[in-house]
């Protein structure tokens, strides 16, 4: 279960009889953000930004509460009258083998990047075109070509409804043409949505997309999705969005695990959002920005270079030390007035916070230097304590600094992540399920690309209403992809395991299971297609305490067009006269 409690729990109980006319106003303001569109949401946001170069800024916010979900946006805003600013398409001939970050050593002056169009080992399936040379066409009349982006010999990019027939995207003459599968936003409204693929449209998805305005801005979109913290977005809630922003046309690009976006001089590789994948995915081609360097310099500015290796698991009562290091990115020192504090909304109680070190309940600390001069890096450290808990929880806590007095500034989205458990470990039936809104869903991971179901596994002890999650077993096409429940064992000993599955379409045979225990690893193979809704028994096994032992589903033994699927993972103590229930055995 994914928690940020500490927002359900101011109401009534912090208001007292006699309220101030501060309360008053702050209720007001919560009830017409209560009553807020989301197109006003989006539109009245207090976005971060940065200029990136001339003529480019980027932006990102974090809505707690968009669409009834988490969302994470990331905008690279592009003034098209800008001298000297350009868009381009870096492109790999030789199949899905660069990651977005490594196309702008292809691309000299790029400052900002997004994955491109779609394709697979062999290249681009859809038709691109650079320097008035076609590098692929659309594969065949099976591809989706709907939508793409032009740009002319005047450097003038559209975003483009294809061309009739018969010559479609090869009639156009500009030098520099991406199709794409569809549109998203034509006219200023949304693009109909193709009714026989629900799960393209209909189901949340990590997206990427591109957008104009007619003040002749490009915008460059990828909304972060598939985490507790980012939901996706389906592509009614993706139109919108753009619509929001301000585009009258829109084209999408290739999403999932290849939503990217790249900005120069970032930290690290310089990849702004999360990638599903846990990791950047190889794509065939990227959309780049070209951009004089930034003259402009601000005050307060910072950049998260590093979080200390922490424990995401605490039981409660429990303390742990942690920091977190900013660069001074502004032209102003930080002193004992600039400070760490909760975001994601800002000042928000956090539950992790420690009395007698916090310097309150929603701001952490100074820097641990006395000041921090631009170009340095400052060092936060504190103590986070495990509230108390009667069932495990998954808290989320974000940061961000503050010149107390002035403003916020630099991004907002430093995480911790941390499991609590209750005081005294685990007792009974440890449940865990993969889709966000389970029952401790932050011990479930992936890897390679996976997708919600909207499908409701109804095995017993099962959450109803959040669907599940599944991935491809056209391994040579999808690649290898792998999913592990791993349960914090606070008492060693002999467990019952079980998985279960819901009646996804197109369910396969082959698919790999094992369990890693203390006495080694079980293998087995299992045809999810042979049934659905029930637990699958994967034996009796011994777990020590703590976290080495887990099941994992993969694809790595099949490879054919279809889906496996995930719903959740039991693990049962078997107590001294046998099992301790053997309620969950009704796969046959």
């Amino acid at each position: 279960m994914h928690c940020r409690s500490t927002r359900t729990q101011r109401g009534a109980g912090h208001v007292t009889r006699h309220l101030t006319l501060w309360a008053i106003l702050l209720a007001a303001l919560s009830a017409t953000l209560a009553a807020q569109t989301p197109e006003e949401q989006i539109t009245s946001a207090p976005w971060f930004e940065r200029e990136v170069a001339q003529g480019v800024t980027w932006r990102y916010y974090h809505f707690d509460s968009l669409f009834n979900s988490e969302q994470d946006i990331f905008v690279t805003d592009v003034d098209l009258d800008t001298p000297g600013v350009t868009v381009r398409f870096p492109y790999e001939t030789g199949g899905a083998s660069r990651v977005v970050s490594s196309y702008a050593s292809l691309t000299p002056g790029a400052v900002a990047l997004t994955n491109g169009n779609f394709g697979d080992s062999s290249g681009s399936v859809q038709f691109l075109k650079v320097d008035g040379v076609v590098i692929n066409p659309t594969r065949d009349a099976t591809i989706a070509d709907e939508g793409g982006i032009v740009i002319d010999a005047s450097e003038n990019v559209t975003c483009r409804v294809r061309p009739p027939d018969p010559g479609r995207w090869e009639s156009l003459t500009e030098p520099h043409v991406m199709a794409s599968n569809t549109n998203v936003v034509s006219g200023g409204v949304q693009w109909p949505l193709w009714p026989d693929i629900p799960f393209y449209f209909g189901d949340r998805h990590p997206r990427t997309v591109v957008g104009k305005t007619p003040d002749n801005h490009f915008l460059l979109v990828a909304v972060d999705g598939r985490s507790p913290t980012a939901a996706g977005m389906t592509y009614e809630e993706l139109a919108t969005t753009m619509i929001a922003l301000g585009c009258t046309d829109a084209v999408g690009l290739d999403g999932g695990g290849s939503t990217t976006m790249w900005i120069t001089g970032e930290p690290g590789s310089g990849v702004v959002n999360t990638p599903s994948d846990g990791s950047e995915r190889s794509v065939v081609n990227a959309v780049a920005v070209i951009a004089p360097p930034s003259t402009a310099t601000l005050a307060w500015d910072s950049r998260h270079t590093a979080t200390s290796a922490y424990e995401n698991t605490m039981i409660s009562g429990e303390t742990q030390t942690v920091w977190m290091e900013f660069e001074n990115y502004g032209t102003e020192t930080w002193t004992s007035n600039t400070r760490l504090g909760t975001t994601e909304d800002r000042d928000r109680d956090s539950e992790l916070h420690t009395a007698g070190d916090w310097l309150s309940t929603n701001r952490v600390t100074a820097a641990d230097q006395a000041t921090v001069a631009p170009g340095e890096t400052g060092r936060f450290t504190f103590t986070v304590t495990a509230p108390d808990v009667s069932t495990p929880t998954d808290l989320v806590e974000s940061f961000g600094l503050i010149e107390e007095g002035v403003d916020w500034f630099g991004p907002e989205q430093s995480r911790l992540r941390i499991t609590v458990l209750p005081e005294g470990g685990i007792e009974g039936n440890i449940i865990i399920e993969s889709r966000a809104g389970g029952q401790n869903v932050g011990w479930y991971a992936e890897t390679g690309g996976w997708a919600d179901s909207g499908t409701d596994c109804t095995a017993l002890g099962m959450t109803p209403g959040i669907g599940m999650r599944y991935g491809s077993t056209y391994r040579s096409v999808a690649g290898l992809k792998t999913a592990t429940f791993t349960p914090v064992i606070t008492q060693a000993g002999m467990y019952n395991v079980y998985v279960t599955w819901g009646a996804g379409s197109n369910r396969r045979s082959g698919i790999t299971l094992r369990v890693h225990h203390s006495g080694g690893v079980d293998e087995s193979l299992v045809d999810q297609s042979a049934s659905a809704n029930e637990w699958y028994p994967l034996g009796t096994h011994h777990f020590d305490i703590g976290t080495g032992g887990y099941v994992e589903v993969s694809n790595e033994s099949t490879d054919v067009s279809g889906s496996m699927y995930t719903a959740g993972a039991i693990f049962e103590p078997v107590t001294s006269a046998g099992s301790a229930a053997g309620n969950w055995i009704v796969y046959r």
